[in-house]
């Protein structure tokens, strides 16, 4: 096993393939008594799809690792094997590691003076929604929390704390028909770092 660049981009060399390390989000897991899901089972889930290097981070369902298939493949077919091993059912979302430095890198809050980290979130969606549904959600109506809608992720400035914020995913789910899961930003820091690192 060893690392090269394959088409310009860090991939990881593993029988003569190269593979893109990836990112995968479940929503709703270990929430309450919902959904229970050790990460040690987790991993083993994904070790028998037979992605490699795989390492998860905290208890809500995410992990890193390296595949050669894409992501929508990805996310079906562990989606597949939550609900026939472990008998849950929840979304699942994979973003490649290109794809999350650029979210990591396009946080336009973290621009403003004297912005708390702790108060931004990454709001990851299925699909980017449709034009006319997006201006149906001024941002200001909302206020004092605020998001900015880039593609097919969604960054959240929450002063007073995002468990109290109506922009929750079922909001989102709600006006814009898509699927949604959120991540604090040391959350998309330290996933980001877990795939670089790999």
């Amino acid at each position: 096993m060893r690392f090269r660049k394959c088409a310009g981009k860090p991939y990881f060399a593993f029988k003569s393939e190269c593979m893109p390390a990836m990112i995968c989000m479940l929503r709703g897991v270990n929430v309450g008594s919902k959904n229970k899901l050790e990460m040690a089972a987790f991993r083993g889930l994904l070790n028998a799809l037979k992605v490699t290097q795989v390492s998860t981070y905290i208890q809500s369902g995410n992990a890193v690792f390296y595949s050669d298939k894409d992501e929508s493949a990805l996310e079906q077919s562990i989606a597949r094997a939550l609900k026939s091993k472990m008998k849950i059912e929840v979304p699942v979302m994979v973003r490649s590691l290109s794809e999350w430095k650029q979210v990591a890198a396009g946080n336009s809050f973290l621009k403003r003076k004297n912005i708390d980290p702790a108060r931004l979130h990454v709001t990851f969606l299925d699909a980017a929604p449709p034009d006319l549904l997006v201006q149906k959600i001024g941002d200001q109506d909302y206020l004092p929390d605020e998001f900015r809608l880039v593609g097919r992720n969604i960054y959240l400035h929450c002063p007073l704390g995002y468990g109290i914020s109506r922009l929750s995913n079922q909001f989102f789910e709600k006006k814009w028909g898509v699927v949604a899961t959120t991540r604090n930003w040391n959350t998309v820091q330290q996933l980001l770092q877990l795939a670089e690192a790999l």
